[in-house]
């Protein structure tokens, strides 16, 4: 998993977001209940201008008992490239 996530960093870093969607995807997959798998692929899913795809991949951490900080600032960010501005504020 640590190697899936540096390379996917590198890929965002060099401007690679599918390369980086491929790896933190396999992460995510490999595991599901890693909030930081899902929140890297969220911000790659953010700047490919996908933000229903990153609601989608944060859903089962927003759904749980007590969402981190992060995870709701990535889904505010989301909602807001929506245009719903409403949500974001929550």
């Amino acid at each position: 998993p640590q190697v899936l996530e540096l390379a996917g960093a590198v890929a965002m870093l060099s401007n690679e977001p599918l390369r980086a969607e491929a790896h933190f995807g396999k992460l995510v997959q490999l595991a599901p209940g890693l909030a930081a798998a899902r929140q890297q692929l969220a911000r790659v899913f953010l700047r490919t201008n996908e933000p229903d795809k990153a609601l989608e991949t944060l859903a089962p951490v927003l759904e749980s008992a007590q969402p981190d900080a992060e995870t709701l600032s990535i889904a505010g960010r989301a909602h807001f490239q929506r245009g719903d501005t409403r949500q974001a504020e929550q």
